[in-house]
């Protein structure tokens, strides 16, 4: 997205960005890599909004995200940008819950950054981490619903859960 360019704005984006908060110098999968807060593209994209969208574009962006036990980063993001405009903004969270911010950073224990890092997200208050699906469309009038999702399980007993996420991230970094 930092180089993409158009000479046409869009009628709906969708954007699944790398979404995971790691550390700065941390080796991990490019897929995976969202910089420190975990939203790094999706800060890029915010910025490029005004040369991508419409008035009335739809977006559907899937991320982490840290925050507090309430609101996320992400959620932020949009309602910062649309509040008072013509937009209805859904959030999923995804798993049905929050979970406390030790479970982006327990992977990373290890890494040179690692203290640095934690002490960024504690003096950005984020204290949580959410997993969202966000979907915003052009409506009569604004408003803002959240949505906690009961997660069905899928091929393991542990999909859909914080654990499995964890697990998954701290698979991943050993083989990057």
């Amino acid at each position: 997205i930092h180089e993409f360019k158009s000479k046409n704005k869009f009628d709906y984006i969708v954007f699944a960005p790398p979404f995971v908060p790691i550390p700065s110098g941390t080796r991990y999968m490019l897929s995976g890599y969202g910089e420190q807060d975990g939203l790094e593209l999706v800060h890029e994209l915010f910025r490029k909004l005004p040369y991508l969208s419409k008035s009335d574009t739809a977006i559907s962006i899937i991320s982490m995200s840290p925050g507090d036990k309430n609101l996320s980063i992400l959620e932020r993001m949009f309602i910062d940008r649309y509040y008072g405009k013509n937009f209805k903004i859904l959030s999923n969270d995804i798993y049905g819950s929050v979970a406390p911010i030790e479970v982006a950073y327990r992977p990373f224990r290890k890494e040179k950054n690692f203290k640095q890092w934690k002490r960024w997200l504690k003096d950005n208050d984020y204290t949580h981490m959410h997993y969202l699906f966000i979907n915003m469309f052009s409506s009569k009038g604004y408003s803002f619903e959240r949505i906690l999702q009961t997660p069905s399980l899928e091929d393991s007993p542990d999909s859909g859960t914080w654990k499995a996420m964890y697990d998954v991230i701290q698979n991943t970094k050993n083989h990057a």
